[in-house]
């Protein structure tokens, strides 16, 4: 398997079966192996059977957290590359085709909103928090990347086989970088536009949010400062 495609979903009967198909349609002209797959969080709607209509292979993950998503998805793949994105239209499945072109560029490559050519279709308030949280990231950690919380990426699978994870929600993709960073391997941000979702309300809580990635930067600061300490001391 060349490629596989993985979605977090949650309630998205009204985009899931349009974004599975759009995707479809653009993987179709690589002609390579791929698969779909959708990772459920126990929706209460017609997701999971919407999903399979479209023909995804989609699985129930064990909570609604996004962490399950990644931490129960990857094993549920079967391409050399991992392309994980969301299924309400706000990553415009069109991205696809950079993402898959720039495989060789990099370990991860990640959509990014904030480097120069990218944008956002966010309330002002929204980009002002995701702005200081990644400048906060990539000060404190010593991280050069600028988008660290876009689930929009294409990832080397070898790269998430490596890792365990143990952050909660959405910060489980700063926590990615951060160690794939410190592994060495490489990563690369490509421009695109982050679109409004196509239908339906967003499940994310910003203040929940915050406290999370200022527990998680707090976290992995500690680790960054406890191997900066050994090393020094060799």
């Amino acid at each position: 398997m060349d490629l596989s495609i993985l979605i977090p979903t949650y309630n998205e009967e009204e985009n899931v079966l349009e974004i599975i198909k759009e995707i479809k349609h653009i993987l179709n002209q690589f002609l390579i192996k791929y698969e779909i797959i959708v990772m459920d969080g126990q929706s209460k709607d017609n997701t999971r059977e919407n999903a399979k209509k479209a023909g995804a292979k989609v699985f129930l993950r064990s909570s609604t957290d996004f962490k399950t998503f990644l931490t129960e998805g990857i094993s549920k793949t079967k391409g050399r590359y991992i392309i994980t994105m969301d299924s309400d239209f706000s990553n415009p499945p069109s991205y696809i085709h950079d993402l898959w072109e720039s495989r060789d560029k990099g370990d991860i490559i990640v959509c990014s909103k904030w480097v120069k050519g990218g944008r956002a279709d966010m309330s002002l308030v929204k980009k002002m928090i995701s702005q200081l949280f990644n400048f906060m990231y990539r000060t404190i950690l010593s991280i050069k990347v600028y988008d660290l919380n876009c689930n929009y990426r294409l990832y080397n699978r070898i790269v998430l086989e490596k890792m365990k994870l143990t952050g909660d929600s959405f910060t489980i993709l700063p926590e990615i970088i951060f160690h794939a960073s410190r592994l060495g391997y490489k990563i690369k941000e490509i421009p695109f536009f982050c679109a409004k979702r196509s239908h339906g309300k967003s499940k994310l809580n910003l203040i929940t949010q915050s406290k999370l990635y200022v527990k998680t930067l707090l976290i992995l600061w500690k680790m960054k400062t406890i191997k900066s300490h050994t090393t020094s001391q060799l």
